[in-house]
């Protein structure tokens, strides 16, 4: 029998698959967007839609013909002419719209595979996430860090979404990351991490977010302490990382304070 693998192995390898199936979910819908907004395929229809155009024309085609015959009972040889002439065009042009909407279709398809394989989805998606710069005094902040241990569940979900309306925002005088999780032991952890630094109007928020990815990444790897039990000693941790990080990716930037929370995870 094999050897069963640690928990919070478990765990990191369970949330790196749920991050990859998150980002290539919107890769995809990037790409999607990208090429049905092309004027190759802006009268494309879908196969629903193609089943709903075909039984409206086959409805609106049949009762043209029933009306031309009732004008050729009625002797009115010119209006039932110009109602089977009307519903011959408007056949060829609905058969042609589906037919060309089935090319178009398998054509979409192999352009979106060799889009996304080649990598340029992934670009366009991650150059497509636009930071948005606010002024630090225009902002309302109802839960600051520093009480997030000791909030009730209930204070803290609503924390929570406040913390999460940051997530593509960020001000000239802080910046909050993204809420990270730190598995240790059996159990699991919420990382926040908040940056205040000195007024500035030119940060590379750009940089600042690939370093919080490499944050993220390396955050698994400080189970030195215990977050519940060393929470000082594993905060320490946490800043000396940041402040590591910060320095490779960002070393003109200087953090004045670097914030950490921790919470358990229920």
């Amino acid at each position: 029998m094999g050897t069963k693998k640690p928990l919070d192995e478990v765990i990191r390898e369970d949330m790196k698959k749920t991050m990859e199936e998150c980002e290539r979910s919107m890769v995809q819908m990037t790409a999607e967007r990208k090429l049905s907004s092309s004027r190759k395929y802006a009268l494309m229809l879908s196969k629903q839609t193609m089943v709903i155009v075909f039984l409206i024309g086959v409805f609106v085609v049949g009762c043209l013909i029933a009306s031309g015959l009732h004008n050729m009972k009625l002797m009115n040889d010119r209006a039932a002419y110009f109602d089977w002439g009307f519903g011959a065009i408007l056949g060829v042009v609905i058969i042609a719209w589906i037919a060309r909407s089935i090319v178009l279709q398998k054509q979409y398809k192999e352009e979106l595979a060799s889009y996304i394989s080649s990598g340029q989805a992934k670009k366009d998606f991650e150059n497509s996430i636009e930071m948005t710069v606010k002024k630090a005094e225009d902002m309302t902040i109802h839960y600051p860090i520093e009480t997030f241990e000791r909030l009730s569940d209930d204070e803290m979900s609503q924390a929570d979404e406040e913390w999460d309306e940051y997530l593509l925002i960020a001000t000239d005088r802080f910046y909050r990351m993204g809420s990270m999780m730190h598995p240790h032991g059996n159990d699991l952890y919420q990382v926040y991490v908040e940056l205040r630094y000195q007024k500035q109007s030119d940060l590379d928020f750009k940089k600042l977010q690939e370093a919080e990815a490499l944050i993220e990444d390396k955050l698994a790897n400080l189970q030195e302490h215990d977050p519940m039990v060393q929470g000082k000693d594993f905060k320490a941790d946490v800043k000396e990382l940041v402040r590591k990080t910060l320095a490779e990716c960002l070393p003109y930037f200087r953090a004045d304070e670097i914030c950490v929370a921790i919470r358990k995870s229920s």
